[in-house]
C-alpha cells in the first residue's frame, strides 16, 4: 500500500478523534489484499462500523502480519468514534497483547485512558495518562495527553493537581494546539459549568439565552477566545454539572460540561 495513502489516514484521523491520540507510524505496513485498504476507505468516509469490520477481516486473513497490532489499534479508534467504549478498550488491549512496540504501545495505553475518561472514570484515566507521559516519548502528542490528564484530575476533585498539570501543559507546549484549551480550563478551575453554545456574534448568544430563560434556565454570556459562550452554573462537583447538562438536553439544547 502506498506510504502517502497510509499517512493520509493518520492525518485525517488526528482531526477526527476528539480528545483521542493516534499513532505516528514508524513503518509502512506490508501491502495486503482485502480488509486493510477497505477499512481505510470506510474510515475516511466516517463509516466506522464498516471500517472496524474490514479491519477485523484483515486480522482474520493475515493473523501473522506485523501490522496486526496496529490494526487492532484502528479498531479501537473506530469503537471510540461509535462511543462503544468497552469494545474500544478491548481492541486497545489486543493491540498491547499483539506485542505492539514503541509509540504505538503508548498510544494504545492512551486509548485506554480515553475509554476511562469518556465513561467518567476519571481516577483510572488520570493514572493511565500519567503512565504514558512518564515514558517521555517524542512520538506521542504529549500536550493532548497532559491536557486530558489535567482535566480528569479536576473532575475527580483534585483541584491542585489538575491545575498543576494544566499549567505544565501551557508552560511546556505554549504554541501547541491544546495550550489555549488548557488556559481556559485553568480559568474555570474551581467550579463546574455547562455550556450550551459558542458564537462569533454576541446577538446569537443573546438569542439562545432568551430561549433558555423561557425554559426556566438562568444562562449568562461569557467571552473567551474571541467567542461569546452561553454558560450556566458554578457547581461544586462534576456530577452536578452532568445533572444540569441532562436537564438541558431533555429541554432540547446541546450541553457540554466544563472544565
Amino acid at each position: 500500500m502506498p506510504f502517502v495513502l497510509y499517512r493520509s489516514l493518520a492525518l485525517v484521523a488526528v482531526a477526527a478523534v476528539a480528545g483521542g491520540c493516534l499513532p505516528r507510524h514508524d513503518y509502512t505496513p506490508p501491502p495486503q489484499n482485502g480488509g486493510f485498504v477497505e477499512g481505510q476507505r470506510h474510515f475516511l468516509n466516517a463509516d466506522y462500523q464498516s471500517a472496524a469490520e474490514s479491519f477485523q477481516k484483515f486480522i482474520t486473513r493475515h493473523p501473522r502480519s506485523r501490522a496486526v497490532a496496529e490494526v487492532h489499534y484502528w479498531i479501537g479508534v473506530c469503537r471510540l468514534k461509535q462511543k462503544r467504549y468497552r469494545s474500544a478498550e478491548l481492541a486497545f488491549q489486543r493491540c498491547l497483547a499483539s506485542r505492539s512496540a514503541g509509540a504505538l504501545k503508548l498510544k494504545a495505553w492512551a486509548g485506554i485512558g480515553d475509554c476511562h475518561r469518556l465513561k467518567n472514570r476519571f481516577g483510572p484515566a488520570a493514572e493511565v495518562y500519567d503512565r504514558v507521559l512518564r515514558a517521555r516519548s517524542p512520538q506521542i502528542e504529549r500536550d493532548l495527553i497532559m491536557f486530558n490528564r489535567g482535566v480528569c484530575l479536576l473532575r475527580k476533585g483534585d483541584l491542585a493537581a489538575g491545575k498543576k498539570v494544566l499549567s505544565r501543559c501551557v508552560r511546556e507546549h505554549p504554541a501547541g494546539p491544546w495550550a489555549s484549551a488548557a488556559r481556559e480550563r485553568l480559568r474555570l478551575a474551581g467550579s463546574f459549568r455547562v455550556q450550551t453554545g459558542s458564537f462569533a456574534r454576541r446577538e446569537s448568544a443573546k438569542a439562545q439565552s432568551r430561549k433558555l430563560r423561557e425554559k426556566g434556565f438562568n444562562p449568562r454570556v461569557e467571552v473567551s477566545g474571541g467567542k461569546f459562550n452561553v454558560r450556566m452554573g458554578d457547581l461544586p462537583a462534576w456530577r452536578h454539572a452532568l445533572a444540569l447538562a441532562e436537564r438541558l438536553r431533555s429541554a432540547g439544547f446541546d450541553a457540554v460540561c466544563l472544565p
